[in-house]
């Protein structure tokens, strides 16, 4: 049974918001590949941590979440 994700964090910028929203929804209708959707989500992550709009420590916990944990295979086979 495949797992369903959810977002686990909130008041995050609003582009952010919706490349993780986008992420979330791809991966529970079972789009693949997700490759575009997770580059979008570290590219926002990295702005979102370069403009100080959140901080280092929550950019690594949502690149483990968001981009690790899809790419290292958590969620099985999303490429």
């Amino acid at each position: 049974m495949k797992i369903q994700i959810k977002k686990i964090y909130d008041n995050l910028p609003t582009e952010l918001d919706s490349s993780i929203t986008t992420l979330i929804d791809s991966y529970n209708k079972g789009k693949y590949p997700l490759d575009c959707e997770i580059s979008q989500v570290l590219g926002d992550i990295n702005a979102s941590e370069s403009y100080r709009m959140i901080s280092s420590s929550l950019a690594k916990e949502l690149r483990q979440c968001y981009v690790y944990d899809f790419t290292e295979g958590k969620y099985g086979e999303v490429f």
